[in-house]
């Protein structure tokens, strides 16, 4: 018989254990207010653990509701009151738009918590359901993105992000559990990192002949953890700081979520961390992939300009470019990329679009480069490959020239569709113009 276990208090069951059957209890322990414990099982060590273990179990979810009732209160106390001051100021635009953005980031954090209780309740009780489906990594990995970046440069941090070793782009899986998990976990390294910190994630995969093992890292400079606290992270309700006497808030229900979703999807997480030091996440979760062909005939025939000054990338767009037998030249500055653009016309050699990337300039630059060919070339598409945030400079792009956007990390679909849907349109009979030096 296992060694199954709740705690009652009369009415209802306060906690149970996962294997926990009413009709096979063989012992009871009074507790605590009139609390009682329900043991399937007579050995006494096992009787005196399992008491401290529903002790322990208790005093957390006393903690958890301690915890919850501030943390729910902070957002309900803000959303009514800047209510009523929206309310107060109806024609004065400013001060009632400042009020309800603050109402929405205040209404998104109650929406977290709330979630957090209920994805826990679901999963002890066995509903939680996953839908494998096929999903492209670079979407799964711009979405994650689009949810941690704002929080990051709230702190004015440093998140950096790299793919190393992607070999399949194209996977089947939960990519919404999967999302979950990858933005908990940033999310974790943003809140617990200092302003002006550094977080840094990584993407990379191993192949085996039928599976593809998905590799998540997350690095962080923040303060870190104890040993002692490492041993009990995974378990409900466990947080670092307590939101009672801190500024972190949350359910303590973070990583005992991602942790039973990494193992729903037999996948394994591990933990690395040291206070004042930071702490290193790594999660691996084996996927299935397919392989989509990717048709190219709107690229037959055409030349593709790069700009683009950091050394890994160019060797990015090199292989990615020769792969799809795509004639390309990589340049290094502006200058340089002037001064092919004026011999591929003296050669009568003209490229068909222009790549504007990352590192060739600040934003600025780059997008001023941009309405410089623009205005001299209005027939040749401009493609920006950046970190930014489209929705925030897209404005200024489009006015500069830019016809599509290509968000790093660079992925081949990315790549390959982004040049695709900009040349299929591209008349044959547009020469691209001599470009001023």
């Amino acid at each position: 018989m296992h060694d199954e276990f709740a705690v009652s208090d009369g009415k209802r069951i306060l906690y149970q254990t996962e294997g926990f059957q009413p009709e096979q209890v063989t012992n009871t322990v009074s507790l605590s207010e009139g609390k009682t414990l329900l043991i399937c099982y007579h050995d006494q060590k096992i009787l005196e653990q399992r008491l401290q273990e529903a002790e322990e179990a208790i005093a957390a979810k006393d903690i958890f509701l301690s915890n919850m009732s501030h943390d729910i209160r902070t957002p309900m106390n803000a959303i009514v009151g800047l209510t009523l001051l929206a309310k107060m100021h109806l024609d004065e635009t400013p001060r009632v738009a400042d009020a309800l953005n603050k109402i929405e980031t205040a209404s998104s954090h109650l929406l977290s918590l709330i979630n957090d209780v209920l994805d826990m309740s679901r999963i002890n009780s066995g509903r939680m359901q996953f839908t494998p489906e096929a999903f492209f990594l670079n979407d799964l990995i711009h979405e994650t993105l689009m949810f941690v970046r704002p929080q990051a440069l709230k702190k004015k941090q440093s998140l950096q992000l790299a793919t190393e070793d992607i070999a399949v782009e194209s996977l089947i899986g939960d990519s919404l559990r999967l999302r979950q998990i990858f933005v908990n976990i940033i999310s974790n390294a943003v809140k617990y990192t200092p302003e002006k910190g550094e977080i840094s994630v990584r993407f990379s995969e191993e192949m085996t002949q039928d599976r593809c093992t998905l590799l998540f890292t997350c690095q962080d400079n923040g303060i870190g953890m104890s040993e002692e606290f490492l041993q009990r992270i995974f378990e409900p309700f466990e947080r670092v700081h307590s939101s009672t006497v801190s500024r972190i808030e949350g359910t303590g229900l973070g990583m005992s979520i991602v942790k039973k979703l990494t193992e729903a999807m037999n996948g394994v997480i591990s933990i690395q961390s040291k206070p004042q030091e930071g702490t290193t996440v790594q999660i691996r979760i084996p996927l299935e992939y397919q392989i989509i062909p990717v048709h190219t005939d709107a690229l037959k025939d055409k030349r593709v300009l790069v700009v683009e000054s950091d050394p890994a990338l160019r060797t990015q767009y090199d292989a990615y470019l020769n792969e799809f037998r795509i004639e390309h030249t990589i340049t290094d500055s502006v200058q340089a990329a002037l001064d092919a653009l004026a011999d591929a016309d003296i050669g009568s050699r003209p490229f068909h679009a222009v790549i504007i990337g990352q590192s060739c300039g600040e934003k600025e630059d780059k997008l001023d480069f941009a309405a410089y060919l623009h205005k001299y070339a209005p027939a040749l598409p401009l493609l920006l490959s950046s970190n930014d945030d489209w929705e925030q400079i897209r404005y200024q792009a489009e006015h500069s020239g830019i016809v599509s956007f290509l968000p790093l990390p660079l992925f081949r679909k990315s790549l390959i569709q982004g040049l695709e849907a900009v040349l299929e349109n591209l008349s044959k009979e547009r020469k691209p113009q001599l470009i001023p030096i």
